[in-house]
């Protein structure tokens, strides 16, 4: 009798470690299942999203991303074609790394401008791999001192065909390892990256949707974006109406600046700047061409643009 009531409390006892032990087992199992349905619901989401980005020409879908069309500026209202030289919405400028061992180079200015200006660019005639290789994010990043908001560039505007291009490594190179290299030059002091886009390196529009991605992943980490070519639209483009769409309907695209540097004195803003009106109009971009000098900017009286970059300074 004495042993019956001893293992009485020994066999509740085990009931209840029982007990604990199967409600702990059923709380790691919901937990995991609940783990795994987020993952799945986040997996079918993001390629929801990678699908919409590519099929609206790399414009993020997310209301974060820009302006809902219906607060479009309409370029096409004569009242809004009211630019004038006194009055300059943005202002902003080049900045080149002097290197006078190559005479190759583009030279854009090397100095900066004696006002304060709202845009400054690095002009590093480098694509983001090299770019990374020789330390230009660490090494430049105060050089920009009369700028506001300064912007490292990737890519050259050479147009011989023995110049350095956009590839595919450069491009994932700024997607790759969770951003990190787009994180690096955020917290060197960068507001935004600017994409030289001066001739189409692909030859089937397939780094459309990468630029797309690039310009998405710059956001992401709080970096402006700002996209520039030579003439009113990149040169050699068997596929030129996916860039115009890309560069137009893009929400994580700040700037346009279609830049123009010929010899001085053939310079025809006659054509240029109703060329960059036709091509780039209803962008939800601000559109700033890139100008010889300052006092070039009297040519843009009157357009619908939102201000100008220089490439040289006044002499």
């Amino acid at each position: 009798m004495r042993s019956k009531l001893k293992s009485t409390p020994l066999i509740n006892l085990n009931i209840t470690r029982n007990k604990i032990i199967l409600i702990i087992v059923l709380v790691i199992v919901l937990a995991l299942i609940s783990v795994g349905i987020y993952f799945i619901v986040k997996f079918v989401d993001d390629k929801k999203k990678k699908k919409n980005t590519v099929s609206n020409g790399g414009s993020s879908t997310d209301s974060t991303a820009g302006s809902s069309t219906s607060n479009l500026p309409n370029y096409n209202d004569p009242t809004r074609r009211n630019f004038n030289v006194s009055n300059t919405q943005i202002t902003g400028y080049w900045l080149s790394i002097p290197d006078p061992s190559d005479q190759n180079k583009l030279v854009i200015g090397t100095t900066n401008p004696s006002n304060m200006q709202d845009i400054g660019i690095l002009y590093t005639n480098t694509y983001p791999i090299e770019c990374f290789k020789n330390g230009l994010p660490s090494k430049y990043k105060q050089i920009l001192t009369s700028a506001k908001e300064k912007f490292i560039s990737f890519g050259n505007f050479t147009k011989d065909n023995t110049s350095p291009k956009w590839s595919v490594n450069d491009l994932d190179f700024i997607m790759r390892d969770r951003i990190f290299n787009l994180t690096v030059i955020k917290k060197e002091g960068w507001d935004g990256v600017c994409f030289v886009i001066n001739q189409c390196d692909d030859t089937d529009g397939s780094f459309v949707p990468l630029f797309a991605k690039c310009f998405e992943r710059c956001k992401f980490v709080g970096l402006k974006v700002l996209v520039s070519f030579i003439s009113a639209s990149p040169i050699g483009c068997k596929t030129s109406s996916e860039y115009y769409e890309l560069f137009k309907n893009n929400k994580n695209i700040d700037y346009i600046s279609p830049g123009y540097i010929v010899k001085l004195d053939g310079w025809n803003a006659t054509y240029y700047f109703p060329a960059i009106e036709m091509n780039y109009s209803n962008s939800y971009a601000k559109i700033i061409p890139s100008i010889p000098f300052d006092y070039d900017a009297k040519n843009m009286e009157g357009t619908l643009f939102d201000g100008y970059l220089t490439y040289f300074r006044n002499k």
